[in-house]
C-alpha cells in the first residue's frame, strides 16, 4: 500500500471518520506505527480483539 506517510494522506484524503485496526500479528511497534499515522491523519483509531470480530462483534 505504500509508506507510513501515503497511508496518512489516504486516511485524510478519503475523509475516513474512523479507523477499526484488527491486527493478531502485528508487532507493538507496528501497532504503534498505525497509530502514529492515524493521529497524524486525525483519524481517531480503535484496537478490536480478533475474538470479537470472529464472534460478530461489531454488528450491532
Amino acid at each position: 500500500m505504500g509508506d507510513l506517510n501515503t497511508v496518512s494522506d489516504v486516511l485524510r484524503e478519503c475523509g475516513i471518520q474512523i479507523a477499526i485496526l484488527a491486527t493478531p500479528e502485528a508487532s507493538p511497534d507496528a501497532v504503534n506505527d498505525l497509530v502514529a499515522v492515524c493521529s497524524r491523519a486525525h483519524v481517531p483509531c480503535r484496537m478490536v480483539p480478533l475474538r470479537k470480530l470472529s464472534e460478530g462483534g461489531l454488528v450491532e
